[in-house]
């Protein structure tokens, strides 16, 4: 319960996390489970929180595409209707295009001020896809761009 306890006094965790992180330090699969339920029922634990926690950290800290975004919850064992329900909630297209432009500033800044409109544009792409953003977002704000 201790070890638990720093853990999420760290980060939120999701509870597949959790669960993950105590079976590498040795906690049988019943007794991870029980402690899991425990902090599930004290509030300490709600892959609901986790996920909508998550994608407001994204939106606030680092931008990425939704794509990108729902892989990363995946990746941290949410439910694909969770995830699914909470993007739908918590994005929209104005706020993927705010991040779409914030990392094609950035990047853009950072390449080399010689290289031809073609590569600019061909590392551009294939960073903010990387990112997860769709290839029409991308080419739209290319072209808004130019």
């Amino acid at each position: 319960m201790i070890y638990c306890e720093r853990i999420l006094s760290m980060r939120p965790h999701s509870v597949f996390e959790v669960e993950n992180k105590l079976k590498k330090k040795g906690f049988g699969s019943k007794c991870a489970s029980e402690v899991i339920d425990f902090y599930k029922k004290e509030g300490w634990l709600d892959d609901t929180k986790f996920a909508k926690g998550f994608v407001e950290e994204i939106k606030n800290i680092k931008p990425m595409g939704q794509g990108l975004v729902g892989l990363r919850l995946k990746q941290r064992g949410i439910e694909e209707d969770l995830i699914e329900k909470t993007l739908e909630q918590n994005w929209n297209e104005i706020v993927e295009q705010k991040m779409l432009e914030k990392c094609f500033e950035k990047r853009n800044r950072l390449l080399p001020p010689g290289l031809s409109k073609q590569k600019r544009k061909e590392r551009l792409v294939r960073y903010l896809a990387a990112k997860g953003f769709g290839y029409g977002m991308i080419l739209e704000h290319w072209d808004s761009q130019a």
